[in-house]
C-alpha cells in the first residue's frame, strides 16, 4: 500500500514540475540565428488585386515614419504582399491562430527591415536578461535584437490584424 502511495506521489510531483516549465520560461524567447534570412521569393502567389481593396501605400509610409521615431536604425526594404490567410499560414506562420477570418480572406503582409535593440522594442525580458543588457553584454544584446517588423492588415478594410518583431529577415515573393 505504501509503495502504491509513493508511486502516485512521484507521478503527481512530476506532473507539477512539468507544469512549472512554461511558467519558468515565460517571457524568454529563443531567437533565430542572428541575420538568418528566410527566403520565400520562390512562392507563387496569384495576383489578387482589385480596385475595391484598401490602398496600403500610405499606411506603409506611416509605419516607416513611426519606426524612424522609435529606433536608431534606418528602416529599409519595405515589402508588401497581398495573399490569402491560407497562404500566410502555409508559407509564413504555420502556427498562426486565425482571428475571425476565413481562410480565403485577403490580407496584406508588410515587412520592414530594421534592427531593434532590446530597449527599442515593446518586448519584456526576464530580469537576468535585462541585467546582462544593461551591463552591455554584446552577445545578449545581439541575441535579443530583432531584425524585421512584420504587419498584417485586412486587405478590404485596412484594419491592423497583427504586428510583431522577428529575429530574422523574411524575403517575400515579388509580383
Amino acid at each position: 500500500m505504501k509503495l502504491k502511495k509513493l508511486k502516485w506521489s512521484i507521478v503527481i510531483l512530476l506532473l507539477i514540475l512539468l507544469g512549472l516549465v512554461p511558467i519558468l520560461n515565460y517571457g524568454i524567447s529563443i531567437a533565430a540565428q542572428a541575420y538568418e534570412i528566410r527566403d520565400l521569393s520562390w512562392i507563387k502567389i496569384p495576383d489578387y488585386s482589385t480596385p475595391d481593396l484598401f490602398p496600403i501605400e500610405k499606411t506603409i509610409e506611416a509605419i516607416i515614419a513611426q519606426i524612424k521615431e522609435e529606433v536608431a536604425d534606418t528602416p529599409r526594404n519595405p515589402q508588401c504582399l497581398l495573399m490569402r490567410w491560407s497562404d500566410y499560414i502555409q508559407y509564413i506562420d504555420t502556427g498562426m491562430v486565425l482571428p475571425e477570418h476565413r481562410l480565403d480572406d485577403l490580407i496584406y503582409v508588410v515587412t520592414i527591415d530594421v534592427i531593434r535593440r532590446p530597449w527599442e522594442g515593446h518586448e519584456r525580458f526576464p530580469a537576468l536578461v535585462w541585467e546582462k543588457i544593461e551591463r552591455g553584454d554584446i552577445e545578449t544584446i545581439e541575441h535579443f535584437s530583432s531584425r524585421q517588423d512584420i504587419y498584417i492588415f485586412d486587405a478590404k478594410t485596412g484594419e491592423n490584424l497583427g504586428f510583431g518583431y522577428t529575429p530574422y529577415v523574411t524575403v517575400l515573393p515579388s509580383k
